[in-house]
């Protein structure tokens, strides 16, 4: 389980942070013009990614209302994009706590049981992989169907709904600027160039949250099922594969120490002294008890902290 840890998570979030979208805020010790510079940058992305979303709210709303099986198709885009924003800002705000996660997770999992670990690993495996695909597919459709040549039927009706000298000449994400013929040449070039932008962050962001949403969801369920197992064993001996008896130093780890062959009481022939060891065991039994019980409590208080910051 310690293997799961979300590289493309850092990955990709270390990249927002060195595009300047997340983290740009002027450190105490870099006040000089390019640390302003670069905050500057920074909101200006965000700034952008507010117009790229009115922008295209608005053309949902205000255009591709008129057509109802247009407005669907354009619904649908908006939300995404919505959804996309919303991860932008989710990345952007709550920076500290994605990195805490990412960090948690990368060092902190209990990888006690192999079995498990490896069975969740694989899981985890499977799910991005189908979640990667599933974000390349969608693209892939949706890009196609802005490339797909349109009928002279189908031109007409745009000209009607978007009100446009070129309908034809389709963006990636539907937008809309008042006053301006936004398939123009140079219109066209302009908007498709600093739609790219936005279209990638929000992209980006969506595929960033989606992974740390799912991977954490995979992660948690694989340590309570290795935090079910040592609950189980509460009140009972504890052994290892071969029968001997063990006590558990760091359940996280599976660290344990095995009672020596020679001080077991079980080989003393004395009755009075038997009696004696058996009674000293009992003692050294219920303070083992309390301290697993803490080792248990602790495995469980982390993952209750993880789960908090997830939501």
């Amino acid at each position: 389980m310690a293997n799961i840890s979300p590289a493309s998570v850092r990955f990709i979030f270390d990249i927002l942070k060195q595009i300047g979208l997340v983290d740009f805020h002027v450190k105490p010790n870099r006040e000089d013009w390019k640390a302003v510079l670069w905050q500057l940058f920074g909101y200006f992305q965000h700034v952008l990614a507010v117009l790229f979303l009115v922008s295209n709210v608005s053309s949902t709303l205000c255009r591709s209302s008129r057509h109802v099986p247009e407005f669907c198709q354009r619904l649908f885009e908006s939300c995404i994009i919505l959804m996309g924003f919303i991860c932008t800002q989710i990345a952007y705000h709550r920076y500290e706590d994605i990195k805490s996660i990412v960090h948690f997770m990368e060092t902190s999992l209990s990888n006690a049981n192999k079995e498990i670990a490896n069975k969740y690993k694989k899981k985890a495996n499977i799910t991005l992989f189908a979640f990667l695909l599933t974000l390349v597919f969608a693209s892939a459709a949706h890009l196609s169907d802005k490339l797909h040549p349109l009928s002279e039927k189908d031109i007409a009706e745009l000209k009607i709904i978007y009100g446009t000298q070129n309908p034809e000449r389709r963006h990636y994400v539907n937008v809309w600027i008042p006053y301006v013929d936004e398939t123009l040449s140079w219109h066209y070039a302009v908007i498709h160039a600093l739609e790219f932008w936005p279209t990638l962050i929000a992209g980006a962001s969506f595929y960033t949250i989606g992974v740390l949403v799912l991977t954490t969801i995979t992660v948690l369920e694989g340590q309570y099922t290795i935090l079910r197992t040592y609950v189980k064993k509460l009140g009972r001996q504890h052994t290892d594969i071969q029968g001997n008896t063990v006590y558990y130093t760091n359940i996280e780890r599976n660290k344990y120490i095995v009672e020596p062959i020679n001080k077991r009481t079980s080989s003393v022939k004395d009755a009075a002294l038997k009696a004696k060891l058996q009674q000293r065991d009992l003692q050294r039994h219920l303070v083992y008890e309390k301290l697993y019980f803490r080792q248990v409590l602790k495995f469980h208080q982390k993952l209750v902290i993880l789960q908090t910051k997830v939501r």
